[in-house]
């Protein structure tokens, strides 16, 4: 009861509390005291206590204590100290863990794999973190870092070290999501170009063989592999040392490293131009192409109405011009919201704004299944039933919006990686749940009711009215599957960037939208 008590205490006194250099040195004591009581306590920590103490590691690396990390004056040590701390650590967790068992932590500056298994029963090579894990926040998401054990370390320690039964292992691997920012730089005009990742295995194998792989935080030359050596801190560059680890690739974005041995590693560089590097901040030439050519042809098309406008003044053209100004205007918020990043303020602003367009776009393909169900029944398009258009097209899409933003206090709109909803948390589901609900729902059924009534016997006798309302159909049949292949790639686009697929799909989707909607109402119009 004691420990679990001092583990909640350190976990709720760290959390987003100032701690001067004397209180990080107190609660690496602490940390320090608790893991060693646990380690010779017959019981192992319960659930709870590892969340707590997780917590408490990762309150101690938030930014809010950057600068007093280097207070302590004894800043190598104590970086060290933590990184050791927490290593072992997840040897203690891994211990009361069963057999083959993979445990995952995420917390806000760290994310934690434990692995416990028998190099007998190793199928194949350890990789953290799993691409397309559930609960991954975002930049891990959005990075290329990954940890590659291969399965050979095993299959050498079980059969040369072990002769009679297969050994147990267990595996602690730790992403940091800025620790490299609380260390002095480095001298030599070198820059720390990545993340930091920590490797661990106990026992440790005679032979090892890890892959890892790093996405650059940082613009730089002559990127190389490097691992944490305080020990050696005269001899290295500020506590980094290459030695044991070999560069197998680079290029401005990525690193990959082979190393022989376990530690904390990262990316060493001569700094470049640009001291901050973020691949979302440089506008994808994809997303150019498909934007730009979209927008230019819903913008021809509404030229050509208002040129022809006596001729072809109908309702159906003035739902046509709200859904033109919803696709332009969330082309224009994508590639606004691509260099807008690092801005807080106007990434979350750029993220509701497309929420709303991206939203109002496929209401409005919902209107104009609404205006072909009225027209098949033979009710008149009256102004009472021209505001319910608008209160459907704009108003349903701002109280989904207006909702979203309350209830989360705009909370996972935009993220430091892209400017648009937050794959954390479930807000993603207030634009799918809605877009899926119009496109799976909503437009089925009326465009089976407008279908059936232009086939049936007793079709509609007035053939322009059947005109109008078969048009319509039409075109809501032929634009809303590519409008919702258009924003699903889009999303895809913006929230992947390791992705070549995506954006060349939304430019290859979002350019032919565009052609769709001006051939279908323009060239095909006869008016």
């Amino acid at each position: 009861d004691g420990l679990s008590q001092t583990s909640r205490e350190l976990a709720e006194a760290s959390q987003g509390q100032v701690l001067y250099g004397g209180d990080v040195l107190a609660s690496l004591d602490i940390l320090r005291n608790v893991s060693d009581t646990f380690r010779r306590a017959p019981f192992q920590p319960s659930s709870d206590d590892i969340q707590n103490l997780l917590q408490s590691y990762s309150n101690l690396v938030a930014d809010i204590h950057r600068e007093h990390w280097e207070d302590t004056s004894v800043i190598y040590s104590a970086i060290s100290n933590f990184m050791d701390m927490l290593e072992g650590f997840l040897h203690i967790i891994g211990e009361g863990m069963k057999y083959y068992y993979d445990s995952y932590f995420v917390k806000e500056n760290l994310v934690v794999g434990v692995s416990k298994l028998s190099a007998a029963d190793v199928a194949g090579d350890i990789v953290f973190p799993v691409k397309g894990r559930r609960g991954m926040p975002d930049w891990v998401r959005a990075s290329n870092d990954r940890v590659l054990i291969s399965r050979s370390s095993f299959a050498r320690a079980s059969a040369e070290k072990y002769l009679t039964e297969s050994p147990v292992f267990v595996v602690g691997i730790v992403i940091y999501k800025h620790l490299e920012t609380f260390l002095p730089k480095p001298r030599n005009n070198t820059i720390v170009q990545s993340r930091i990742i920590s490797v661990s295995m106990n026992p440790a194998p005679d032979v090892v063989r890890l892959e890892l792989d790093f996405s650059h935080t940082a613009n730089g030359t002559n990127s190389y592999c490097a691992f944490w050596d305080p020990v050696n801190i005269n001899y290295s560059i500020c506590g980094w040392s290459g030695a044991g680890c070999k560069t197998m690739f680079s290029d401005a974005f990525r690193t990959k490293c082979r190393c022989e041995h376990f530690s904390s590693f990262t990316i060493l560089a001569q700094p470049g131009f640009k001291m901050k590097i973020n691949r979302s901040r440089s506008l994808s030439l994809t997303l150019i192409v498909g934007c730009s050519f979209s927008s230019l042809a819903l913008i021809l098309l509404m030229i050509v109405h208002f040129t022809f406008w006596r001729s072809v003044k109908s309702d159906r053209s003035l739902l046509l011009f709200n859904f033109c100004i919803s696709i332009i205007s969330s082309n224009i918020l994508i590639l606004i919201g691509e260099t807008q990043t690092y801005n807080k303020v106007t990434c979350t602003v750029v993220a509701v704004f497309l929420h709303f367009f991206f939203l109002a776009s496929f209401c409005w393909v919902l209107t104009e299944a609404w205006q072909s169900f009225m027209a098949v029944r033979g009710v008149s398009m009256k102004r009472i039933v021209r505001k319910r258009f608008l209160c459907l097209g704009w108003g349903l899409p701002a109280l989904v919006v207006a909702s979203s933003v309350g209830f989360t206090k705009s909370s996972g709109y935009g993220t430091i990686h892209y400017c648009w909803l937050s794959l954390e948390g479930g807000l993603l589901y207030s634009f799918v749940g809605p877009a899926a609900v119009v496109v799976l729902v909503v437009n089925m059924i009326l465009g089976i009711v407008v279908f059936n009534k232009l086939v049936a016997k007793d079709a509609i006798a007035d053939k322009a009215l059947k005109h109008r309302a078969g048009a319509s159909l039409w075109s809501s049949c032929v634009v809303l599957p590519l409008l919702a292949l258009t924003w699903m790639c889009a999303v895809l686009a913006i929230t992947d960037p390791r992705s070549f697929l995506f954006p060349v799909l939304f430019c290859v989707f979002n350019s032919l939208q565009g052609l769709v909607i001006f051939v279908v109402n323009c060239i095909l119009k006869k008016e």
